[in-house]
């Protein structure tokens, strides 16, 4: 039986952002799965539909055939915006949790309820080869709920810097160089409906072991839209990198 990586995606595989081209810059290919969802309720009643025995990801993954005789080595839980729902039921159900390897939050978490996220958080900030990542990407958007920005800084803020591994941002992230500028980002909504980007929009970011944050500046339509079109595919890149070693990281089983 074949042993495979595995990456489920909730609302950000799309347009420019191209996963299974990413997925195949992988020294192993890993397995892609998009969840059915297209809003943060219609994500919230996907993961409900799977919920057994306090899980979701088991029942999940069975009902994948791209998973038929194929043994899970890790899992990463990719999101965007409005996915940020189908995570935070994962994590929220007991036996999911301590099984996930990495958690990729772009621009979402919006609940007040962020106990789920501060465990996982939790065991993120251990740090060290073995132990879960959790890296979360935000704008400073102010929706008309509690913005990505504050979750964020939240999660952040429960955590220890004592006792722990510190991982190594890469410079691609921290000092990343925009190519071929200026980037335009297109949005109907906005007026103007182009925004141009000149250089990368990170702000500032903090990491605590394995849990890192990243704030990027801007809170119009397209800096939303920059943060899932051009700076997702770094995280991929970091993912692939840590991904390397088979041996690393948290193990499904």
């Amino acid at each position: 039986m074949a042993e495979r990586d595995v990456i489920i995606a909730a609302f950000a595989c799309g347009g420019k952002m191209n996963c299974k081209a990413e997925s195949k810059k992988f020294k192993e290919i890993p397995i892609i799965i998009n969840v059915p969802g297209g809003s943060s309720s219609g994500f919230k009643k996907t993961a409900q539909a799977f919920r057994a025995k306090n899980s979701i990801l088991n029942q999940f993954l069975l009902s994948r055939k791209e998973l038929k005789n194929v043994k899970i080595r890790r899992v990463c839980l990719l999101s965007f915006s409005a996915g940020w729902a189908w995570s935070t039921e994962v994590l929220r159900a007991k036996k999911d949790l301590e099984r996930i390897d990495t958690v990729i939050v772009m621009d979402g978490i919006h609940t007040p309820n962020l106990k789920a996220w501060n465990a996982f958080a939790g065991l993120a900030s251990i740090g060290g080869l073995n132990a879960p990542k959790l890296w979360m990407a935000h704008t400073q958007i102010k929706p008309p709920f509690i913005s990505a920005k504050t979750t964020n800084s939240k999660i952040m803020g429960t955590l220890y810097s004592e006792n722990t591994t510190g991982m190594t941002i890469p410079e691609y992230i921290w000092k990343a160089e925009l190519e071929n500028t200026p980037i335009s980002v297109y949005s109907k909504i906005e007026s103007p409906k182009n925004k141009l980007y000149h250089k990368d929009p990170l702000l500032t970011f903090e990491h605590i072991g394995n849990a890192a944050r990243f704030e990027y500046e801007g809170g119009r339509a397209q800096d939303h839209i920059f943060n899932a079109q051009y700076t997702q595919p770094r995280f991929w890149r970091w993912l692939r990198e840590v991904w390397t070693d088979p041996e690393h990281g948290v193990h499904w089983e």
